[in-house]
């Protein structure tokens, strides 16, 4: 196996979401577990988005390694805490990032090792609202999960992530790749119905009628 990274970008309204649905119930359907989050425009904590996504993948980490990795993870995931994991004493996540990070690579690469699982799928949403410590998270995974079985999603709109943004970086180290989307032109309008709709007539003006109406 080896890890991947592809994060879907377009403007608003175009399809992304869309996609990434299909995407997520073609993954369901091959029993591949897809692991969720979704960043918001404002109010959230450090890692949120990710952590949401990675505490769905506790109930099917193997027991041993929840009790190998939970010391440290504890310290990112509150819902380890809930389950009555104690957070390692002497570890400190800000002054140790690089260790934190290192534990979540290697539990990843330990849950998605598992005989009855083809790969994972892990998917943060609406990266444009991203913190910046669930970007650096992000980053870290896809430059460190090697040939783990995993595939680091992500999407953005495109035209609203600042062009310092360090979500770029991995991009341009050509460690992921960007899928754009383009918005449907009046043919792919006239195309899409004609196939959904077939046999039926319609006046020539009612295209650019509905895609002015569409956006």
């Amino acid at each position: 196996g080896q890890s991947r990274a592809i994060f879907v970008s377009a403007p608003a309204g175009v399809g992304k979401s869309r996609l990434i649905e299909e995407f997520k119930i073609y993954s369901q359907l091959s029993e591949i577990p897809f692991a969720q989050g979704i960043c918001n425009e404002q109010g959230m904590s450090a890692y949120e988005p990710v952590v949401n996504a990675l505490t769905q993948l506790i109930p099917i980490t193997p027991p041993l390694a929840l009790v190998k990795y939970a010391p440290i993870l504890a310290h990112l995931l509150p819902r380890l805490v809930d389950q009555g994991f104690e957070p390692k004493a002497d570890f400190d996540p800000r002054n140790q990032k690089i260790a934190l990070f290192e534990t979540v690579v290697e539990w990843l690469r330990d849950v998605a090792a598992q005989k009855k699982y083809k790969s994972l799928v892990l998917f943060v949403d609406d990266l444009h609202w991203s913190d910046l410590a669930s970007i650096d998270l992000l980053n870290f995974l896809i430059r460190e999960l090697g040939e783990a079985r995993v595939l680091v999603m992500g999407s953005f709109r495109d035209d609203e992530l600042p062009a310092n943004s360090p979500l770029w970086q991995t991009i341009e180290e050509q460690a992921s790749v960007q899928l754009t989307i383009q918005p449907f032109t009046p043919g792919h309008v006239a195309e899409l119905i004609e196939k959904m709709l077939r046999h039926v007539d319609y006046k020539p003006d009612f295209i650019p009628y509905f895609y002015g109406a569409t956006s």
